[in-house]
């Protein structure tokens, strides 16, 4: 998507105290700057406790309570099926939701997004299928940025389109081919946190 911002990866410090701050889009302060793929470009408060002083952005000309919660995935090393904690957070200091998910992809040649923020939307996986089911949408279906060239990507760009929030296929298996997933028996009870026309932003980290 060439209308996208440009991200850095997250600085994330999980030890910062949980107050909030406000930054400018100018980076001020000694900021690292993180713009939310697929978002617009007003600065808002930021979570200082999660975020360590990066720069994100709401939906242009938008009211950010309208588009919310965040959700956060936090994930060291691809050891285990489910081993990112998936956290649902409305505002800087509540957490309505732990879950356990992955930002892997199944082994092989899939790719492996980006740390950084996306915005999402409710939509389908697998729309055109019979088995399709309501998910998470990033970036209205356009590129994101991977960790490497893409090998499913004709050009060799280090991008992926079609990034989703769904649900693994089973305990042993994430059945992604670069989506963001949840672990199947707590697929029903995340979704309940999004119905139909919820947008917000989520953020990876590794």
């Amino acid at each position: 998507n060439d209308n996208s911002p440009s991200i850095t990866s997250p600085n994330y410090n999980s030890n910062s105290s949980n107050s909030t701050s406000s930054v400018s889009t100018g980076g001020g302060g000694g900021a690292s700057p993180a713009s939310v793929i697929g978002g617009g470009g007003t600065s808002r408060n930021l979570y200082a406790g999660n975020y360590n002083s990066e720069i994100v952005y709401d939906w242009t000309g938008q009211s950010w309570s309208e588009y919310s919660p965040d959700i956060i995935y936090r994930e060291s090393g691809n050891g285990k099926t489910y081993g990112a904690d998936v956290s649902i957070m409305p505002d800087a200091n509540t957490v309505t939701g732990e879950y356990q998910g992955s930002t892997y992809p199944n082994p092989g040649k899939n790719p492996t997004i980006e740390e950084g923020w996306y915005n999402y939307s409710t939509g389908m996986h697998h729309p055109s299928r019979s088995d399709g089911y309501p998910a998470l949408i990033l970036n209205n279906n356009k590129d994101v940025p991977t960790t490497g060239p893409n090998p499913n990507n004709l050009k060799g760009a280090a991008t992926a389109n079609a990034i989703h929030i769904h649900s693994g296929d089973s305990n042993k298996w994430r059945g992604s081919a670069g989506c963001l997933t949840v672990s199947p028996s707590q697929w029903s009870g995340f979704m309940r946190n999004f119905p139909s026309g919820t947008r917000g932003r989520v953020g990876v980290y590794r």
